[in-house]
């Protein structure tokens, strides 16, 4: 674009997300000192960005993707399985002074081999901590208090190392990339249904995350009002023709939140249950399936019930089980008998248990 903004325009989402999937490989090729995790591909709503994932994933094309989390599927990550069993051990020492690479090597102890995402964030907050504390013996509950407040502060953060970055333009905000393109889709229905100002501040927001380069999509069936009114000498359209993607089916990519899991059910079984052995087993990437039992669903793991649906969720997906492509584990969070409502802590028959965190593939 020799420094211009980019707007490529397309027929359909399938051509849209072909359009991405073609600049990229295209840049790839052309960049030697290229990096995944310099560009990021923004929407108004997950669905736009559903379609290029379920594009890439099916067309192979082994662009490694950092689909954020929406922040209200999220768990508190001091919860994750990962950062719990951190936490616990460093309750263990908190009165003790520990320099940044003795707690760097105690995390490489408990990760015991694994390489998930988890680990992954983790070793990046020690590796910021080191930099800010330096190889000096400091109080371990200086680091605790590190930790909680990063955690907090990281909710949002992206969770892959050298990844493209997708996220809607809400969940960049803050966010700065050298390489941005901003998805068509949903605009025109959110300025029909809001404040055409708000949705154009917005997608001026998402314009602004870009460093170096921003290229712009737009559909020619239903145009952003936004795209649609640009001109000048810094834009440069394109058209992009390729409409068809043999084999593509577009998929929809749902995060079941903490509230449309029962948070009690592993709780209620004794200790020595085999339902905690198979909840200890699954990391994240784990494949679940579901089962209809009665009115609820149950998400199983080698034909054994690991978890059940809630009232509410089951009633909606009851019908839509037949959409489901696959079920995996995006994290394992810890849950306590003193959480949740007094009301029902009689129940419990342990006093700790894991959930899984699940993200469901459908059809559309």
């Amino acid at each position: 674009g020799q420094g211009r903004v980019h707007c490529i325009e397309v027929d359909s989402d399938t051509a849209q997300a072909g359009a991405v999937l073609a600049a990229l490989e295209r840049l790839r090729e052309s960049d030697p000192d290229w990096k995944w995790q310099d560009y990021a591909i923004l929407a108004r709503e997950w669905t736009a960005l559903s379609g290029v994932r379920s594009l890439f994933e099916q067309q192979k094309s082994e662009i490694p993707m950092d689909m954020v989390m929406d922040i209200r599927s999220q768990p508190p990550l001091q919860r994750v399985r990962e950062f719990a069993l951190f936490i616990d051990r460093l309750r263990e020492m908190e009165e003790e002074l520990r320099t940044a690479p003795a707690l760097i090597a105690l995390a490489g102890e408990l990760q015991a081999g694994q390489n998930n995402r988890w680990w992954r964030r983790l070793s990046r907050l020690l590796d910021d901590w080191q930099q800010e504390a330096g190889d000096g013996e400091l109080p371990v509950a200086m680091f605790l208090e590190y930790l909680f407040e990063t955690l907090r502060e990281q909710r949002r953060e992206r969770i892959g190392d050298d990844a493209v970055f997708l996220g809607t333009v809400h969940a960049a905000k803050g966010l700065e990339f050298a390489h941005v393109f901003i998805l068509d889709g949903g605009w025109q229905r959110a300025v029909q249904q809001g404040s055409q100002e708000e949705e154009r501040r917005l997608y001026y927001v998402g314009m602004t995350r870009a460093r170096e380069t921003l290229t712009l999509l737009q559909n020619r069936s239903r145009p952003n009002p936004f795209s649609l009114n640009l001109s000048g000498d810094f834009l440069l359209r394109t058209s992009y023709t390729q409409s068809e993607q043999p084999g593509f089916q577009p998929c929809r990519y749902t995060m079941l939140a903490l509230k449309d899991i029962d948070l009690g059910y592993a709780g209620r079984k004794s200790a020595d249950n085999p339902i905690h052995t198979a909840l200890a087993a699954l990391e994240p990437g784990s494949p679940l399936t579901l089962c209809k039992q009665e009115n609820r669903l149950l998400l199983l793991s080698a034909n054994r019930p690991v978890a059940v649906i809630s009232k509410a969720a089951s009633k909606y997906w009851a019908d839509r089980t037949e959409t489901v492509i696959s079920i995996r584990v995006v994290a394992m969070v810890r849950r306590t008998a003193k959480d949740g409502d007094p009301a029902y802590r009689h129940l419990y028959r342990t006093e700790q248990w894991e959930v899984p965190l699940v993200e469901i593939t459908h059809r559309v």
